[in-house]
């Protein structure tokens, strides 16, 4: 029954936000948002009074409740008949076999989730023992142990694990449910940003099959592992990214509100895990470079200023207590036990490319030994065309030094070869290529019109035209 609340939360803010904005789907990211850093400051304040435990949260939980409903009842009830008459919209025969497909992950993945025990390896070395610490402690402060990971490696996934876990009454079997609500979140995030590309709706369709789809996803979905909550997060700062450069939310008198799920996206993704950085640094990038040539300097660093004093007030918990245990380091780089042979030497700009191109082609992976070799012979000469070193061992866990390879072997959660993926970026970028717009605004022959036919009418050329 307790478990509901956080649910109710998710539901309360969905429908108010449902009320006045353009998508359900944004509606449903913005409230995962609220909930995320209802999870953190109640997770977080309790563990600061020793009662991170079942009275105080679910207490704290029906008060957010309360407060959601008493302040957002007029917009509640906006949000339910705009539902209602969402819901009588009649579906065509795409729609219902995209339902399909994507059920049928969706009970796949859950029944997985909820019937194997946890067996992971990282699950049991760090995942789970830290929940089940800060379980028994009723707080979430640091404990002995010669695991370093337990301690300091970042900590939003299993903070919701910890509160699964303590609303379900003690019991671990919703433990993998984290993971799978990343799952189904990601999909509708990566549809959400297709649709602000110019996907129409087909195209929204077949790009959340190809997320589900994914190999790395379907493993990723049933475990208590930390990188599809990561990927959930970095996905919604995408979105908002996106949604800054193609619809200019300043025009909307929502520049705030805009920096705020900003802010949450950025911080609850980097509070899941520390590769975050790398992941979303392109696409601020980006932002960076739109906003200033369109808007200006002065305004971009105003809003820029925004997103981060709330992305520090949001990491700023966590982030203290390592700096103060760890001279500084924030991060975690220096944490004594099993970081000492996990994480690189080398953090040279050169030993980071290398390791992001290998970690590139190990997402590239096929089932084919053969198909393996070209890759890998691909990315080494990549590698050695900037002086790089394939093979270098700084750059490479300590206990595992083996000749760069691509595995043909699903390796539990680490590896899922399939060539759906390659296929998929070779088919985007066919796509991106024949979509292009002319200088005219015409489009170049008939294969770009029956691709945007396909899924997406101007792709290519809004991305394009954002620069």
């Amino acid at each position: 029954m307790l478990l509901a609340l956080p649910a109710a939360g998710w539901a309360a803010v969905f429908l108010a936000r449902l009320g006045d904005t353009r998508s359900a789907r944004e509606a449903a990211l913005v409230a995962v948002s609220v909930v995320g850093v209802a999870i953190l400051v109640f997770t977080e304040v309790l563990s600061q009074f020793g009662a991170l435990s079942l009275g105080p949260l679910a207490a704290c939980w029906t008060t957010l409740l309360i407060v959601l409903v008493a302040t957002l009842r007029s917009r509640i009830a906006v949000g339910l008949r705009g539902l209602r008459s969402r819901v009588h919209e009649p579906w065509g025969r795409w729609e219902w076999m995209t339902a399909l497909v994507l059920g049928g992950f969706a009970v796949g993945t859950l029944c997985s989730a909820l019937l194997y025990p946890i067996i992971n390896s990282d699950s049991l070395s760090y995942h789970m023992p830290r929940v089940f610490f800060w379980f028994q402690n009723h707080s979430v402060a640091r404990f002995a142990t010669p695991e370093g990971r337990q301690i300091f490696a970042s900590p939003f996934a299993e903070y919701c694990i910890l509160q699964l876990k303590i609303l379900a009454g003690g019991t671990d079997r919703l433990s993998n449910i984290v993971q799978w609500l990343a799952y189904l979140f990601s999909i509708m995030t990566v549809s959400l940003i297709a649709r602000r590309l110019g996907a129409n709706r087909r195209g929204q369709q077949v790009v959340a099959i190809a997320a589900a789809a994914t190999a790395m996803a379907i493993l990723q979905a049933s475990t208590t592992q930390n990188d599809l909550v990561c990927a959930f997060w970095c996905l919604a700062g995408v979105y908002w990214i996106v949604d800054y450069i193609t619809e200019r939310p300043q025009d909307r008198g929502g520049a705030w509100w805009w920096a705020l799920w900003m802010a949450s996206a950025l911080g609850l993704a980097v509070l899941s895990k520390p590769t975050a950085y790398l992941a979303l640094a392109p696409f601020l990038l980006w932002l960076a470079i739109v906003a200033a040539r369109r808007d200006g300097l002065l305004r971009t660093a105003g809003l820029a200023g925004a997103v981060v004093l709330i992305t520090l007030v949001i990491t700023s918990g966590w982030f203290i207590d390592n700096a103060r245990l760890l001279d500084g380091d924030v991060i975690g780089f220096s944490a004594p036990g099993g970081n000492s042979g996990l994480l690189v030497a080398d953090r040279s700009p050169s030993a980071l490319v290398t390791n992001a191109l290998k970690n590139t082609s190990m997402m590239l992976s096929t089932p084919s030994d053969s198909a393996n070799r070209i890759l890998a012979a691909g990315f080494r000469s990549l590698i050695a065309a900037y002086g790089g070193d394939s093979e270098n061992p700084s750059t490479m866990d300590r206990n595992m030094l083996d000749p760069y390879a691509l595995d043909h072997r699903v390796t539990y959660h680490d590896v899922g070869p399939s060539p759906f993926t390659i296929l998929l970026v070779a088919a985007a970028a066919l796509i991106l290529l024949l979509n292009r717009k002319t200088d005219d605004g015409r489009e170049p022959n008939t294969t770009s019109a029956s691709c945007a036919r396909i899924g997406s009418t101007s792709v290519g050329s809004r991305v394009g035209s954002y620069w």
